[in-house]
């Protein structure tokens, strides 16, 4: 197996690990193994040098020896010269085709492959679609992109597929025939410290850039566009009274213990506390969304509801445990009120093939070895598709 060199852009959680969750790209690398970590690009040169010597007290010291730190993506391109890159940056800072952001247009055309970390951007969704084009056209050249939606490499998810076709054809039906979707997120913010992240300018919003998760997954196991003339929503914001957050931490890098996120940023751009949604698809399904910064701690509570015909399935915690119940139709053999439960383990399991980010890696450097991307599950296009759905749901819920 041959090694590849590999590329950090952005020093940050969600390459190399955070506090709010099981987010760490570099971790995963190290376990799966035939990479050289050549460089880290980001800003703060001193927090990716940290990094650097963290990683060479560690068992996987050899995996980043010689590693270097950039101050731009563009300096790691040009004098680390890596095969492939991890693209974990602040929305804002990536997704279009114009400098100083066009970091996958650059990437495409230095013949580099790109893991790009979801949210695609920050823009609104009509500003990225030149980077879709570029993007198309490297992948003829067998230049290949990956979007991080993981939970399309869940098993759990994977099993609620077969279920969805083993219903179908009981119905002798050959579509989709998923009638509802019931998606829900709730966020636990007390050590989200990043202003960005509180900043609707920045990362977008919640919704564009967390919620966007069980939106893609929604879209996946829908396998179909939504109705833009469908949807609604509404959203409680910062100013009203249930908007008051009472765990806000400070933020990161302040040395005033009494300051908070919101404080840094300007009141008309402060995110929305909770959101709720609804549209429906093409395909006729319809789907009810709801999101919500409202939880305290660390962990993060998602659930995603299927409803069809005799199938009711619900998938809990896909971040951990991840345990998914399922209620059948009536066969002649099992009773329609039967339950069933399987447990997949997530991510902390021993067997890594049940931890979702492990897979959607694995999948990206074996597309790239093998010269083949048809098993990567989210490509930059399909990604724009859920991107331009978060942002519709946005906009909907900021009309008065």
């Amino acid at each position: 197996m041959s090694t590849l060199r590999v590329g950090f852009i952005g020093a940050g959680g969600v390459n190399f690990g955070s506090p709010e969750g099981p987010w760490n790209h570099a971790m995963r690398l190290e376990r799966i193994g035939g990479v050289k970590v050549v460089g880290i690009a980001d800003p703060d040169l001193a927090r990716a040098q940290k990094i650097i010597d963290g990683k060479l007290q560690t068992q996987y010291k050899a995996i980043y020896e010689g590693a270097n730190v950039r101050s731009t993506f563009t300096e790691l391109l040009d004098l680390d010269k890596p095969d492939l890159v991890f693209i974990g940056l602040p929305p804002e800072c990536h997704g279009v085709s114009t400098p100083p952001f066009n970091v996958e247009c650059v990437c495409a055309e230095r013949g580099v492959h790109m893991f790009i970390e979801k949210p695609i951007g920050a823009a609104p969704p009509d500003q990225i679609l030149e980077t879709i084009r570029i993007l198309k056209d490297a992948e003829k050249k067998g230049i290949y992109s990956s979007v991080g939606y993981m939970f399309r490499y869940s098993k759990a998810m994977d099993k609620m597929k077969e279920i969805l076709k083993e219903e179908a054809a009981k119905r002798g039906d050959k579509e989709n025939h998923i009638s509802m979707i019931l998606a829900k997120f709730n966020c636990a913010y007390s050590y989200i410290n990043k202003v960005t992240w509180w900043d609707v300018r920045r990362s977008g919003g919640p919704i564009v850039e967390q919620c966007t998760h069980v939106v893609d997954l929604a879209r996946y196991l829908a396998e179909s566009d939504y109705d833009e003339s469908s949807l609604r929503a509404f959203a409680i914001q910062h100013d009203q009274r249930l908007g008051k957050l009472t765990d806000l931490p400070v933020p990161y890098g302040s040395d005033n213990k009494s300051e908070t996120v919101d404080d840094k940023v300007p009141a008309e751009f402060r995110i929305p506390r909770l959101t709720t949604a609804q549209w429906t698809f093409k395909s006729g399904a319809l789907c009810t969304l709801t999101h919500g910064v409202m939880l305290h701690g660390a962990n993060i509570e998602a659930e995603i509801e299927v409803w069809a015909d005799g199938l009711r399935m619900t998938l809990e915690d896909p971040y951990t445990t991840c345990k998914l119940s399922v209620r059948r139709s009536h066969d002649g053999e099992k009773s329609g009120d039967t339950i069933e439960t399987f447990s997949f383990g997530g991510y902390g399991d021993e067997d890594l093939t049940n931890d979702p980010y492990h897979n959607e890696v694995v999948t990206f450097l074996d597309a790239i070895r093998n010269k083949d991307p048809s098993k990567i599950r989210s490509s930059f296009e399909d990604a724009w598709r859920t991107y331009e759905l978060t942002w519709a749901i946005r906009r909907a819920s900021e009309k008065k």
